[in-house]
Order: structure tokens, then sequence, then C-alpha cells
């Protein structure tokens, strides 16, 4: 305990002494943090959004106009005790037709050209999650195509296929992204220790002379590198946090109808920022004491 109060109270008077490459290396790191912490953020946004789509995610089931009463009862029965489904829903054709000329406003007027009701019945399923890719919604399409009574079916086949490829890139490209900057910030950790280390030569060299453990020697700057994260994790979150913040009040302001469906980001996230500095501060402090012959 002696031990790792003194090393403590060495490192904060090391770090004061050193003050300029100290703050230099917080501040590097911060700007590193934050550029991962904004990939972060988009790849979460990314999912969110594409989440809150899949929920209200239905495949339509079209009638055949000349379809029977008795048809239409057995088509419903079959889809309704299909597993994959969560629920179902009947539009008649009157009702397409309402909401079409409802969707139209103004220029419904347009229908009144048309003979008729031109529009077909329909049957919206909303699906499971797990039922949610490109093979198992097209072989499930094809299944119901086959049924008496169904005309077509549609499923947005293009938009779920293009969502789900922008997720995959946007993941891969974090990991990517997110894999260098760790590094780069693990480096930053390293370098500043090592130079600090030199900058310390002489006084560790008294120090072996008196009998000073290894252990005893690298702590300082350990706790120096751990420090000098924390600084630079808690300057990363509160820039985060600020800008995301804003950002979403003026998306919210420009947009208001993407209000519902943005992610808005925990308090606890942001909070870790000064935890994930200091740990891969440490790391890099650790390395580079490790590599030090002394």
């Amino acid at each position: 305990m002696r031990i790792l109060v003194y090393s403590s109270n060495t490192a904060v008077k090391n770090l004061m002494r050193e003050k300029w490459i100290n703050i230099l290396s917080a501040l590097s790191i911060s700007v590193v943090m934050m550029i991962l912490g904004a990939f972060m953020i988009t790849s979460y946004n990314v999912d969110a959004f594409i989440k809150s789509w899949f929920s209200d995610f239905n495949i339509i089931v079209y009638l055949d106009k000349d379809i029977s009463a008795d048809q239409e009862e057995d088509l419903k029965n079959f889809l309704r005790k299909d597993l994959d489904t969560i629920s179902m829903k009947f539009i008649s054709s009157e009702e397409a037709l309402a909401g079409m000329k409802e969707a139209l406003g103004t220029d419904s007027s347009l229908l009144d050209a048309v003979e008729g009701n031109p529009l077909p019945s329909s049957i919206e399923l909303k699906i499971k999650k797990s039922v949610l890719n490109t093979t198992l919604l097209n072989q499930k399409a094809a299944m119901i195509r086959q049924l008496s009574g169904v005309k077509e079916v549609q499923f947005g086949e293009k938009w779920i296929t293009s969502l789900l490829r922008a997720s995959k890139a946007v993941r891969a490209l974090s990991l990517l992204v997110g894999s260098l900057l760790l590094t780069a910030i693990i480096f930053i950790s390293y370098t500043t220790i090592k130079i600090l280390f030199f900058r310390r030569k002489e006084e560790i060299e008294t120090m072996k002379m008196l009998g000073a453990t290894k252990r005893f020697i690298r702590l300082p700057f350990q706790i120096e590198g751990l420090i000098i994260g924390a600084v630079a994790g808690a300057l990363c979150s509160v820039s985060l946090f600020a800008a995301n913040h804003f950002i979403l009040l003026r998306m919210t302001e420009i947009l208001p109808a993407l209000g519902p469906s943005l992610p808005v980001l925990q308090l606890e996230l942001f909070l870790s920022g000064p935890a994930a500095g200091a740990l891969l501060s440490l790391i890099g402090s650790h390395i580079a004491i490790g590599k030090i012959r002394y």
C-alpha cells in the first residue's frame, strides 16, 4: 500500500513536471478516441435505425379480384397459423382505395377518372425478426404465391437487401477503423511513456543503485499512463456527448418525422470513456516499460 501511495504521488509530480508532453499526449489520445467514438456511434445509429424499421416490416399479400369468400377465409386461416407470423391484418379493396385518397389529399380527384376500384384486397403479415433475411423471405414469398387466390406477394426485397448490406458495411468499416485507432491510442501512450522514461534515465539509475526493484521503478510510469488515458477519455466523452446531443437536436428540428426513430445513447456509454482511455493507455505504458532494458 505504501508503495502504491508513493508511486501515485511520484506519478502526479512527474505529470506536472513534464506537463506539456503529457498535455499533448492526452489531447492526441482524446482526438483519436473521438474519431473512434464517432465511428462507434454511427454504427450504433445505423443498426438502431434498421432495427426500428424491421419492427414495422410487413409482407404484403395481394389477392385476386375474383377470389371467393371461402378461399379468402381459408387463406387467412393458413397465414394466421404460420409460425413465422406475429400478426395479420386484412385490408379490403375499399379500405385500400380510401387510404390512397387520403394519401393523395387534394389530388384525390385524379382517381375519379378511374372506372371502378382498381385496387385489390390485401393481407399484411408482420414477420418475426429471425426470418428477416432475403433468402428466407424469398422462400416464404414463393410459397405464398402458390396459394389459391393469391395474385402477388411483395416485401421490398431491394430495400431490405440494401439495408442489410449497409449495416454489414458499417460494421466491417467500424471494426477495421476501430482496430487501427485502438492500436494508435496504445502506440501514443507507448511512445509518451518511453520518452518520459528516457528523460528520467539518470534518476532511474540512481534508484537502481539504491536497490529499487523493477516494480518500484515501473509503477509510477504505469500510473502516469493510466492518468493520461483517463483524462483523454474524459475529454473525449464530454466532446462526443455534446456533439451527439447537438446533432440529434438539429436533426429533429430539420426532420421532425425522424424524431421517434432516432436512438438516444445512454449516459453510461459516455461515462465509460475515461475507463476505456485509462485501460488502453495503461496497456501502452505496460508495453513500453516492458520493452526497455535497465
